[in-house]
């Protein structure tokens, strides 16, 4: 049943009712059995004119063809056009040119320069996270770095992969094992594992002394080495 059938006296003073013995909306709107938006704006504009007042503000006329426009979707502003016009300007060699122009203004990085962006960011033991870039990327001059999402999803798929090629690491907890990322750190996580616990850790074992330790974590460990086994056999120099 839709807000607008239960929009009824009965219920609309029962929302009163409820709000002046103090109870809140959330409870208000599970008593009548609505949303608790709907009780919100039974109380505060229950004759609609608020809301109507809102959406001719909103309201705007199509440059092209004089329809009425609307922009109480969210956006808050009536587009220039109608949706039937917007179709139309969107197939005229003038839009075409008028793209063009601005995708002509947009500054094109070249793999380098974004690899030589993710260095001047990280720290000094290669450490580069997405929040130190967008960091440094909101502090920078409009243009003077390329931004996060022409790095990943457009231009590598993960930021990871962004760092890595780089030369730099973008996980947050490996500290004195920022080396994994060549397998010599996720060795010295393994020995010190295994040195811990007096025998080669089994997957399950790493895990729960990495997250007591601070070190890479064990799919971590995997990414790195390819499979658990491998790992092990690197651990203890067994060949396969």
């Amino acid at each position: 049943m839709s807000a607008t059938t239960l929009k009824t006296p009965q219920n609309m003073a029962r929302a009163r009712e409820l709000r002046a013995q103090g109870m809140i909306l959330r409870d208000i709107a599970a008593d009548i059995g609505v949303a608790r938006p709907t009780v919100h704006q039974w109380l505060t504009d229950p004759d609609g004119v608020k809301t109507r007042a809102r959406r001719a503000r909103y309201g705007g006329q199509c440059a092209d063809c004089g329809a009425p426009t609307d922009g109480s979707n969210g956006s808050a502003r009536a587009p220039k056009r109608c949706a039937a016009c917007s179709w139309r300007w969107q197939a005229t060699l003038e839009f075409q040119l008028a793209q063009s122009a601005r995708a002509s203004r947009r500054t094109v990085w070249s793999d380098e320069q974004i690899l030589d962006a993710i260095r001047s960011v990280a720290d000094p033991g290669g450490r580069v996270t997405v929040t130190m870039y967008q960091a440094a990327y909101a502090a920078a001059p409009k243009g003077a770095m390329p931004s996060f999402r022409t790095i990943a999803p457009l231009r590598w798929r993960l930021w990871a992969d962004a760092a890595t090629a780089a030369g730099c690491h973008a996980n947050r907890r490996l500290g004195p094992y920022s080396t994994s990322l060549t397998g010599e750190g996720a060795l010295l996580a393994l020995r010190e594992c295994a040195r811990a616990l007096g025998k080669p850790p089994s997957s399950r074992e790493y895990t729960r002394w990495a997250a007591a330790n601070g070190a890479p974590s064990g799919p971590t460990i995997r990414a790195v080495m390819g499979t658990w086994g491998n790992a092990l056999r690197a651990l203890t120099g067994a060949t396969p």
